[in-house]
């Protein structure tokens, strides 16, 4: 049998080619880095385009180049698809979307976007003077940074950073986030003192005090940073005060583990910021820390394994009242082991694999375990005391349905084990719940692109962390959120990066006037129309909080 013709090589493969997609034909992007607060133009920033591809389509790899003298930036050769740029410089911070995430933008082929503006935010300085109440400068004396922070839907006050005097007594603190401020300072450290040392003099420190001359920090002066701002002139004037020692032990230490380094802090009641520090214990586990005016304080004990990770010790309270305080003893931090089953109403997912995390509300250092193919599970260092349950990583098409330690409903997701795990812990998921879809626009009626929505339970379920929902909007201003639980939410839109601000129900409540309260049904879809929350706006509200 003979072949009626044969196919030339070189036809071959013009068919085969002639058979392919077209190669695409790219674009280029420009655009400009500016100042958020001047407008002005910020040169040499290093400028960062990312492709973001859509389900099933082929990434491409990030580009960097650097902004001009006039701030300018330009991208050629960038392939058709969806993209973000970014910026990063000494002394700013990225303004746009959460986690700095600014919105998205498409580029067709041979299309030449010009016109993309990257805002970068100016960081703040505090400077000022630590002197005597003659106005004698005070070397080395510790100035700490304090702010409000919000985790695991709670609000927490630590130290954010930390200096030493010069021998003018000057500080300088660079660099921060613009928001609110409290300032303490602390006088130079004493050096460790073998236990039970006794001054031939009466002794005497500079206590622990807030800008400008309080001694407890709900009495301090706020101080609130704008973008770009300096505050100087921050001046304290420390005046030296009766000091006594605060002695005791801790448990099971002694001077043969020389592989560990301890930490011993006394902290301002409720301050959490490092005021005062010690290193090392006596041979025997004893430890002495002199130089502790009168007050409450908090005193916390930190055991560190080279190559693992800190053991914390229950912190302590104590008041100093024209005495020394003795006996104060760490014994490792009470533990009790929680154990548990996740079920699933319905048709149970392939892949089971949760994680039940605990944050307690005193100690550092929160917990967890990963549920086992059968939806068990045990977390078996929890800490006796209020914890925060955080269900992480549900499979997707499911959300948690309800939650019971023993007969009890926990609706707000808190935890009590200061008696011990009286029961096990139940969690139920289901996979009839609803979603949320929207959109965002800014106050003149813009689509607000690539800005964070958050989506909160409402009522006695404001505490569960498990059922707050977040997204970002796309380059159109529409979000689409799944998988919600059924129930009443309020739904909140942000102009700003604000952290994890919104997983406090006291910071949202700032906030209801500009949300919009939906109710989702079982396996329903609710759509909501949302104008943006604005940084304004933001940074009013949140100065009526400490």
């Amino acid at each position: 049998m003979r072949l009626a013709a044969i196919v030339p090589p070189l036809t071959l493969v013009a068919l085969l080619l002639r058979a392919q997609s077209p190669a695409s034909k790219p674009g280029s992007v420009d655009g400009t880095v500016v100042n958020s607060a001047t407008g002005e133009p910020i040169k040499k920033a290093s400028v960062r385009l990312e492709n973001q591809p859509g389900p099933g389509e082929k990434g491409h790899l990030p580009v960097t180049t650097l902004s001009d003298a006039s701030g300018r930036f330009h991208f050629d050769t960038v392939e058709p698809g969806s993209y973000v740029v970014g910026a990063q410089h000494d002394a700013y911070m990225n303004t746009q979307g959460r986690y700095g995430m600014p919105a998205p933008f498409q580029v067709a082929e041979e299309q030449h976007l010009s016109g993309v503006v990257v805002k970068l935010v100016p960081l703040g300085v505090l400077s000022g003077h630590v002197q005597t109440e003659n106005s004698d400068p005070i070397q080395g004396a510790h100035v700490t940074v304090l702010r409000y922070s919000y985790e695991s839907g709670r609000r927490r006050l630590g130290g954010t950073a930390q200096v030493q005097t010069n021998d003018l007594g000057e500080f300088e603190i660079l660099n921060l986030a613009p928001g609110r401020y409290y300032l303490q300072a602390a006088g130079p450290p004493l050096h460790n003192l073998p236990a039970h040392t006794r001054w031939t003099r009466h002794e005497e420190a500079y206590p622990i005090t807030f800008y400008p001359n309080a001694r407890q920090i709900s009495e301090a002066t706020p101080i609130d940073v704008a973008p770009g701002a300096h505050a100087s002139d921050l001046d304290f004037h420390l005046r030296k005060a009766p000091a006594y020692h605060i002695r005791g032990k801790v448990a099971g230490q002694t001077a043969s583990q020389q592989e560990f380094l301890d930490q011993l802090r006394v902290d301002a009641a409720g301050t959490n910021a490092g005021a005062i520090s010690q290193s090392g214990l006596q041979s025997d586990g004893s430890f002495d820390i002199p130089g502790v005016a009168n007050g409450s304080y908090d005193v916390s004990y930190t055991h560190l394994i080279i190559g693992k990770s800190d053991v914390p010790y229950p912190a302590q309270s104590v008041h100093i009242t024209d005495a020394d305080v003795n006996g104060l003893v760490f014994a490792e931090r009470p533990e009790v082991e929680i154990s548990g089953t996740i079920s699933v109403e319905g048709a149970r997912p392939n892949i089971l694999d949760i994680y039940v995390a605990l944050d307690p509300a005193k100690s550092i250092f929160g917990v967890g375990g990963t549920s086992a193919a059968d939806g068990s599970f045990q977390i078996k260092s929890a800490p006796m005391e209020i914890c925060y349950l955080d269900i992480r990583f549900p499979p997707e098409g499911y959300y948690v349905k309800s939650i019971h330690l023993g007969g009890r409903e926990i609706k707000d997701g808190e935890i009590d084990l200061t008696n011990g795990a009286s029961a096990p812990l139940n969690i139920l998921l289901a996979s009839d719940g609803g979603a949320i879809e929207g959109n965002v626009q800014t106050a003149d009626g813009q689509p607000s692109a690539g800005t964070e929505v958050t989506i909160a339970p409402s009522g006695e379920y404001g505490g569960r962390l498990d059922l707050l929902k977040r997204a970002t909007t796309d380059a159109a201003g529409n979000f689409h959120v799944k998988d919600v639980a059924p129930g009443d939410y309020r739904v909140y839109a942000w102009e700003i990066d604000v952290d994890q601000s919104p997983d406090s129900a006291e910071f949202r409540k700032l906030f209801d006037a500009k949300s919009a309260t939906v109710s989702v049904g079982l396996n329903a879809k609710v759509s909501v129309q949302l104008n943006v929350i604005t940084a304004d706006e933001i940074t009013r509200e949140r100065s009526k909080l400490p």
